[in-house]
């Protein structure tokens, strides 16, 4: 996919044609954007080789390829959600606006508590109880969260979670920025365990996190894939896990958004 990515953009300046027209700001096909639009949030899954149909072309794409494509086999979900800017976010100098953001994804310890919608329990689920950042794998004691006063194009760290599906583990958390987009890769370097069965081995759960504000709104890609040779047979079952977790971090996001700008128009 990552030779697609290349190829397209190969062709659009050789035609001088450019993104205009085919693509919106966001990267996004024109239908997909029109689609997003209409529905605020569109959802997918596949299974075996990787494939990102709703990925936005642009700077931080091939990155997301790169990480999720380390894997033989696979079960994954990707999501794009559609969020209106706060007022107070969206008036802002661009490179203060981008601060902002990217300091938000560092705060790291407000995932603490978040939660999802459960359809099979048809209420709301805690993902994570505690997450801290931590100096090295092993370690159980938290460290503050990161305060920039500029952005860096990498900022990597490792983080603790005690997570209410999977148990204890720790994740590398690697925040990237390019010309105005955001991108979170999370990594599991622990086995992630559902009950007694070690369900995902280390490396083997990647989750991808693309931000690209607009003017006045914002568009969220998650992207998430699973090494599903470790999943006993019942990836299919805990295909909404990953979701979730998808999920659970645009409402992150937003909330975080929400609570220190006020709502979006």
């Amino acid at each position: 996919m990552k030779r697609i990515l290349s190829l397209i953009s190969a062709v659009l300046v050789l035609f001088g044609i450019g993104t205009y027209g085919l693509f919106s700001d966001s990267g996004l096909p024109m239908n997909l954007a029109e689609d997003l639009q209409q529905e605020g949030e569109l959802v997918r899954y596949f299974y075996g080789d990787l494939d990102l149909q709703y990925l936005p072309f642009g700077p931080l794409s091939e990155e997301i390829v790169d990480d999720l494509s380390g894997q033989d086999s696979t079960i994954g979900v990707e999501a794009l959600f559609r969020m209106e800017l706060p007022p107070a976010l969206a008036e802002m100098e661009k490179e203060e606006r981008d601060l902002a953001i990217f300091n938000i994804l560092n705060r790291v310890s407000s995932l603490s508590g978040i939660e999802y919608y459960s359809a099979s329990r048809e209420r709301m689920r805690t993902l994570f109880t505690e997450v801290f950042r931590v100096e090295e794998e092993g370690s159980k004691k938290a460290l503050p969260d990161r305060q920039f006063n500029s952005i860096p194009e990498l900022q990597e760290d490792i983080l603790f979670q005690e997570d209410l599906t999977f148990g204890r583990n720790y994740v590398r958390n690697r925040c990237l920025y390019r010309e105005g987009r955001f991108l979170m890769q999370i990594r599991n370097l622990s086995t992630m365990w559902y009950f007694i069965l070690p369900l995902v081995r280390p490396e083997n759960f990647r989750m991808d996190l693309l931000i690209i504000p607009e003017e006045d709104n914002l568009v969220f890609y998650g992207a998430s894939s699973v090494d599903s040779a470790s999943l006993f047979g019942i990836e299919k079952s805990k295909k909404d896990s990953f979701y979730n977790r998808i999920k659970a971090m645009q409402g992150w996001f937003s909330d975080q958004l929400e609570r220190e700008f006020g709502s979006g128009s």
